[in-house]
């Protein structure tokens, strides 16, 4: 088998692994308004412009120039255009930071009936970060520089929204579905402030480290052009199992495995299982388990483990009070490795007792 030191996650403690706090699904939503950078223009001064950057650089940001990729219409017939940029560094071509540009051109200068995107589309000169050009975020009339609590129920797929600006209060519900680890599929949503109610189109997130970013785009195409497109972001997941993975995606971090007798069920973490009864499951790596208190299973041969992440495709994390980190290759036919007591990494097998393989 393949080292299994390629795969380790660092700073993952097994104190950590609480499963007490499974229940725990309140993160943290921001909605923020796009902003205008004050000494930085590279069209002409009558046609607005306004940014997001959704993804820093880090501590130092050594942009030369930005990517757009391509100004689309928020809507057809509509001269207001968005599109996604990078900033790179031309010396080495890193990326620095990303985010969207958003452009409100003069009157009949939209792009043609029917186009998929305009012709502005380049790479135009930024040194450094936003913050080198004095921006100032625009002052929303809806939900911008909004933020409070978003409730998930990671099962049922469903999101419940409370957030506040100063003292004004927006609630509201949605649903989403987990694309992968690093993608959310936010549907459309309206979100709700004493007698007004704010619409948004279905919305796309991804992933950078812990948190989750993307755009919304307002329902309603009659408000403001400063309402019309927010980037939204969530912050502040849990992640029970310490395994770097937010728990609104990862698979191990939901408890419970929803078996089937006689039937095999695909679960996200550990792959195909067969429902031998309603707690007992069969795995062609694992062999038989009790999967009664999932992600902590009871194995045949090997007594308690807990599941703590899947790494690529075909590697699987998992820890055991007696034999200590665990590390399976899915593809091995039971075959594991792990460090007993910190006595070196040997050979073992999910379908045995002993320490052979």
């Amino acid at each position: 088998m393949k080292n299994p030191f390629r795969y380790c996650l660092s700073g993952v403690s097994i104190l950590s692994l609480c499963l007490a706090s499974l229940s725990a699904s309140e993160m943290t939503v921001k909605i923020h308004p796009f902003s205008i950078p004050g000494t930085f223009n590279f069209v002409d001064s009558d046609v607005g412009f306004l940014f997001s950057e959704m993804a820093s650089a880090g501590a130092e940001n050594n942009a030369t120039h930005m990517l757009i990729e391509g100004l689309i219409p928020i809507e057809a017939g509509s001269n207001i255009v968005a599109s996604s940029y990078k900033a790179i560094d031309l010396s080495s071509g890193s990326i620095q930071d990303v985010g969207m540009v958003m452009l409100t051109l003069p009157a009949g200068a939209q792009p043609p009936s029917g186009s998929v995107a305009s012709p502005i589309v380049g790479i135009v000169q930024r040194q450094g970060a936003w913050s080198n050009f004095n921006p100032s975020p625009v002052t929303s009339t809806t939900v911008g520089a909004s933020q409070g609590a978003g409730n998930y129920d990671a099962a049922a797929g469903t999101l419940q929204l409370s957030l506040s600006r100063n003292s004004e209060t927006f609630t509201g519900s949605t649903t989403y579905s987990v694309v992968n680890i690093n993608t959310i599929e936010m549907d459309a949503f309206t979100l709700t402030s004493g007698s007004s109610n704010f619409g948004f189109e279905a919305s796309t997130l991804v992933r950078d480290q812990s948190r989750f970013y993307g755009t919304l785009l307002a329902s309603d195409s009659s408000v403001g052009y400063d309402s019309l497109l927010f980037s939204i972001e969530f912050v502040n997941i849990p992640d029970v199992n310490g395994d770097g993975i937010p728990d609104i995606v990862d698979p191990f971090a939901q408890p419970g495995l929803n078996l089937v007798a006689g039937q095999w069920t695909h679960h996200g973490g550990i792959g195909n299982v067969y429902g031998v009864t309603a707690d007992w499951a069969f795995s062609p790596y694992v062999g038989f388990f009790n999967a009664a208190s999932f992600p902590r299973i009871y194995t045949a041969n090997h007594g308690w483990m807990t599941f703590i992440s899947r790494m690529q495709t075909n590697y699987v994390w998992l820890h055991s009070p007696s034999l200590g980190w665990v590390f399976a290759d899915v593809r091995q036919n039971g075959r594991f490795r792990a460090n007993p007591a910190g006595t070196g990494w040997q050979d073992f097998n999910f379908f045995q007792s002993s320490g052979i393989n």
